[in-house]
């Protein structure tokens, strides 16, 4: 914890970094100027941001052919921090960072499948890991700027950038980091692809026209700012104080309900706001930058508050929407509320006050709790003021898994505990000759039209979870379907207790005696997914994503490139692949289960799926309502569509072993690259209180979670495992247990020679004053190593431990390096002792680190 108090914390802007087509810093809200005729703007088919090397400062590769949307969010980044620490005022190198993005750099992919189609995997440069896949903007700016604290990518259409303000302002609030860097940033600075995408999110634009497309950025600098402290090296520039968001709220009566419900609580002396902004109303290019529009709209309304004096926002009243009663007009901004519409109907809003109107004393720092009463349970708006609501641990009811090793939670821990392996020979169309021929594929799964594979694993892992957590029962008829009906009751004890391997699937510590409200055979009546007894959205949606949009991408633009060639293309294949765009895994899973909640994608590499559940679990403990909001999260990813398999070969990561009997050997001496795979994970997260409510036994308690950067390298880690270290004692710290209790690690290893060294030696770093080490064990030589799955993964083979007293095995594990000292359990066994406490931990290129602790139910330390 960051502070005394915790709950005494306040969110300022100290420092901002903004880029558009119009320009640089203030420039770059050129439309807005005082004065300004709009025949005087800077021309606005130029689409791209003037940005120069002296802006990003980086050398080398990245400078040369780095995406260009981070190299924009990396010159915002270092304006940001400028202005936050200024003079000789040093950077506080535990910055976080959190951005949002819609769209990966797709010139640069444009530009390697080229390559890639023409010459073949080959002729790949080995840089292209960076450059042509989405591997996460926040580590880009995290490596260049030697930044260590939290390293977190979000990537939704639209409302991403918003959504990383919001993220950054609860991380704050709940102390979790000392400051933080966050905004949105895109470049849609393609060819082939660009007429696409204008086609794309012009069906979001009100009048449903054409929208100008143009890349920008605008990345704040964040500070916890403790109540009655020392005022920061720099003055603010305004507060944060409320975020919110909510699904379908592009109706206009919702949206004015969430709108009212942020204000409500934003600012609770009931005065209102001054100015709202809604990102679609914007001239061009704002609506047409896409993640940017909205955090530049922030930047708007901040630069408007430091001119209390000036008329220049008087100008922009013909373009807001209907105002927020009561609407204040006054002669100058205040308070605002920021917004933005999501293409498949999601809504955020970021509320803004002038330090002015903070510090006047009109701003009530308790009256937020008397709207607690009155809040419904469809938005999820947290204390404006920081104040620290009392935490329960969130608990896992319900799981899904989609693997190499089968599909489904029973087959996966009996496969797991038998040693079983998924690897097998595998070469993808066109990736011959790349190097490695094997892979961990999932079978058995028949292949949806128009649907890219990664979010078929997450439909079928979001189907078991629910069910699993007595979300969805099945049809008269038997089956179970996405449209079933919710029963919140537990299923029958038949289904819940199967035998996995060799052990008892337990459900719950029999020593424990599960409370409970109200009596254990009481059951509520039936609902529909993603709806509580009043109709209202509860369920909401965290997914871990790295791959969301390549094979989609690379899809369509196999079909444009057939058009240009007067081919014959069907147009319904066509509208499936734009589609498939518009609507990302995430939106599918809420469109497909009547999802309700909060929904946000993390692409922020192998640790998105942890950063998912860790995200999660505090939303349940923190939510100020029990029972609170339950939460499906977990991640899902295909690494094996030709051109990711082409790139990761040319990065040298991936196993040269042809033999799947030995390909992938994590830990082991013999190593030689990870075994590559696919895979997904979901797992239904809630409050105590609301599993005991519809009769539910959990299988663990979500006891701690931390995250950390080493700001070292794109590809490797710091050789010292310090950011892996800090982010497991953060762990720790929040479950309240010392490195003594940790009864077995399911460790990320994948197989790469120098990242399983670095994790063996942060592992010893932190067990090195226990007397007995607890074991080891890395499942990725059975399940591959699918990106954004691979840590639920990991959480799913740690919940067959505490459930079984059984620990899985390293498979193809043979003989350990000479200076580790663990036991990384060549088959499995049983444990000498109770299994209490589990440590999941995971790696990201660039050089995030995610932990998870996982605790028996009823041992929560």
């Amino acid at each position: 914890m960051y502070g005394e108090e915790a709950g005494k914390i306040k969110v300022a802007i100290t420092g901002q970094g903004r880029f558009s087509p119009f320009g640089r810093g203030d420039e770059a809200l050129s439309p807005f100027r005082a004065g300004m005729d709009r025949s005087e703007r800077i021309n606005r088919d130029n689409k791209l941001c003037p940005l120069s090397s002296q802006d990003h400062g980086i050398t080398g590769e990245l400078g040369q052919k780095g995406w260009r949307a981070s190299l924009l969010a990396i010159a915002a980044s270092r304006t940001a921090l400028a202005q936050a620490y200024p003079g000789s005022s040093g950077i506080h190198r535990q910055t976080g960072v959190i951005i949002g993005t819609s769209l990966l750099d797709i010139s640069a992919l444009e530009h390697y499948l080229a390559i890639f189609r023409q010459q073949g995997p080959k002729a790949l440069p080995p840089w292209a890991l960076h450059y042509g896949l989405p591997l996460a903007h926040a580590s880009h700016i995290a490596v260049s700027l030697r930044l260590q604290g939290m390293c977190e990518t979000l990537s939704d259409p639209l409302t991403s950038g918003l959504h990383a303000l919001g993220m950054g302002y609860r991380a704050l609030t709940r102390a979790e980091v000392p400051a933080l860097l966050a905004g949105g940033v895109d470049s849609p600075s393609g060819n082939l692809l660009f007429p696409a995408l204008a086609g794309i999110y012009s069906k979001n634009s009100p009048d449903k026209g054409p929208v100008e497309l143009a890349e920008g950025c605008a990345i704040f600098h964040l500070q916890g700012e403790k109540a009655g402290a020392t005022p920061s090296a720099s003055r603010p520039l305004a507060y944060i104080c409320g975020y919110a968001t909510a699904r379908m709220a592009g109706k206009k009566n919702e949206k004015e309900a969430l709108l009212q419900q942020l204000a409500a609580e934003a600012f609770p002396d009931g005065e209102g706001v001054d100015l709202l902004l809604d990102t679609a109303t914007l001239p061009a290019p704002f609506p047409g930058m896409l993640a940017a529009g909205p955090a530049l709209a922030c930047g708007l309304a901040v630069a408007w508050m430091q001119a209390p004096n000036s008329d220049a926002w008087k100008q922009f009243s013909s373009l807001q929407p209907e105002p927020l009663s009561p609407l204040r007009n006054r002669e100058a901004i205040r308070r605002a509320i920021v917004f933005a519409d999501g293409p498949a109907g999601e809504s955020a809003a970021i509320a803004l006050a002038a330090p002015w109107d903070r510090d006047s004393g009109q701003y009530k720092e308790q009256g937020w709790r008397n709207n607690q009463a009155g809040r419904g349970n469809k938005y999820f708006l947290f204390s404006p003021s920081g104040q620290q609501m009392s935490a329960s641990k969130a608990v896992i009811t319900g799981m899904g898994v989609a693997s190499a090793l089968g599909l489904g939670r029973d087959t996966f821990f009996q496969a797991l505990l038998n040693g079983a392996s998924g690897a097998e020979h595998y070469l993808p169309p066109g990736a011959n000759k790349a190097g490695p021929s094997t892979a961990a594929l999932v079978r058995g799964m028949p292949a949806v039209a128009g649907m890219p594979r990664n979010t078929q694993l997450a439909c079928a892992a979001a189907k078991e979870a629910l069910t699993d957590a007595g979300l969805m029962t099945p049809a008269p008829g038997g089956a179970i379907t996405d449209s079933a009906n919710i029963t919140p009751g537990r299923p029958a004890g038949e289904e819940r207790e199967r035998i996995s391997g060799n052990s008892k699937f337990n459900r719950t510590d029999p020593g424990l005696a599960f409370h409970t409200g109200q009596k254990g055979n009481q059951r509520l009546p039936s609902q529909q997914p993603g709806k509580n007894m009043t109709g209202k959205p509860t369920i909401g949606l965290y997914l871990g994503e790295t791959l969301s949009c390549v094979e989609a991408w690379i899809h369509l633009e196999k079909l444009l490139r057939e058009d240009e060639k007067e081919h014959e293309t069907d147009s319904r294949s066509l509208h499936d692949a734009l589609n498939s765009l518009r609507q990302n895994t995430k939106d599918q899973l809420v469109s497909r289960f009547q999802l309700g909640g909060e929904a946000v994608t993390f692409a922020s590499g192998c640790t998105s799926g942890l950063l998912a559940l860790g995200r999660a679990a505090k939303n349940v403990e923190y939510a100020g309502q029990v029972p609170g909001p339950l939460f499906l999260a977990g991640g899902t990813d295909s690494n094996l569509f030709p051109l990711a398999f082409g790139i990761l070969s040319r990065a040298k990561l991936l196993t040269t072993c042809p033999d799947p009997r030995r390909a992938g050997r994590p830990f082991d001496r013999e190593r030689d690259g990870e075994l590559t795979g696919e895979g997904s994970a979901l797992f239904v997260i809630e409050h105590p209180d609301s599993a005991a409510q519809r009769g539910v036994k959990p299988y663990a308690v979500l006891s701690g979670f931390g995250s950390a950067g080493d700001g070292h390298h794109f590809k490797y880690n710091k050789p010292d495992g310090a950011a892996l270290v800090k982010a497991v004692q953060k762990a720790l710290e929040q479950a309240g247990l010392n490195a003594s209790k940790i009864d077995l690690v399911i460790a990320h290893a994948s197989g790469f020679k120098g990242s399983d060294a670095i994790e063996v030696k942060a592992l010893s770093t932190l067990f090195k004053v226990c007397q007995i080490l607890p074991p080891v064990v890395s499942i990725k030589g059975a399940t591959g190593q699918p990106f954004s799955a691979g840590g639920p993964l990991q959480v799913a083979a740690a919940l067959c431990a505490l459930q079984t007293g059984t620990i899985p095995p390293t498979a193809h594990f043979s003989c350990a390096d000479e200076d580790d000292p663990f036991d990384h359990v060549p088959t499995a066994r049983q444990a000498e002792k109770p299994i209490q406490h589990v440590l999941v931990t995971s790696y990201g290129y660039g050089g995030g680190k995610a932990a998870l602790i996982l605790s028996a139910w009823g041992d929560t330390g």
